[in-house]
């Protein structure tokens, strides 16, 4: 019985050019070294409210010893002048005729005029008075806004702040053709006493309400 042939050789790559074939390589270890995460971003503080203005109340008989004289330093120690708020409108008669720079804020011969404004806040300025506005009930705020920025550019701002009361704002005020009485207002003027007064009949919140402490009159 003849003999089997033989299988056939499986060629492989040694056998065509005689070299061995190269062992494959072996994969790579993942690497068990983490990421490190992304910190977490900061939140940022939340952005504290506007201090609201205080509120008091005084009587009719009260009115000197607040605004005139503040015996209790309220105005003084704090950031705010004061709007009052009197239905009777007993205030703006009282002040009228008290030691203050007093302007009827329906008088538009003087709301419409910047300087008389100024030199009626230098004179407030220079003797430590009250510079008072009554609005007569009326809502006042742009008016008043826009004649003092013809005065000077932020100057009802100064005022509410009280920065108006320091030297180098003062110095905004005048001019080279003032009186003596008021070019000597930074050596002679008694700024620290000077105020601000607004005065209205109304409830209503008006341009004031957020940058005054609100002050009811009662009778």
């Amino acid at each position: 019985m003849p003999p089997k042939p033989a299988g056939k050789t499986v060629k492989t790559t040694a056998s065509k050019g005689g070299t061995a074939a190269k062992p494959a390589k072996a994969a790579a270890p993942k690497s068990t070294t983490k990421t490190p995460a992304k910190p977490a971003a900061t939140a940022k503080p939340a952005e504290a409210a506007p201090a609201k203005p205080p509120e008091h109340k005084i009587t009719v008989k009260e009115l000197a010893a607040f605004v005139l004289q503040d015996a209790d330093n309220i105005v003084k120690n704090s950031k705010w002048f004061p709007m009052m708020i009197d239905p009777s409108e007993i205030s703006g008669r009282f002040l009228q005729y008290r030691e203050c720079t007093f302007i009827n804020g329906l008088d538009h011969e003087f709301i419409n005029s910047p300087d008389r404004i100024r030199i009626a806040t230098l004179a407030a300025l220079r003797h430590g008075k009250k510079l008072v506005i009554d609005m007569m009930g009326v809502d006042l705020y742009e008016p008043i806004y826009s004649v003092m920025e013809k005065i000077e550019p932020g100057l009802l701002k100064m005022i509410l702040d009280k920065s108006i009361m320091e030297d180098d704002n003062i110095k905004k005020l005048m001019r080279p053709t003032d009186d003596d009485l008021y070019s000597n207002i930074l050596q002679f003027g008694m700024k620290d006493d000077f105020g601000f007064v607004i005065i209205t009949k109304n409830e209503d919140t008006n341009g004031f309400t957020d940058k005054m402490m609100t002050v009811r009159v009662e009778s």
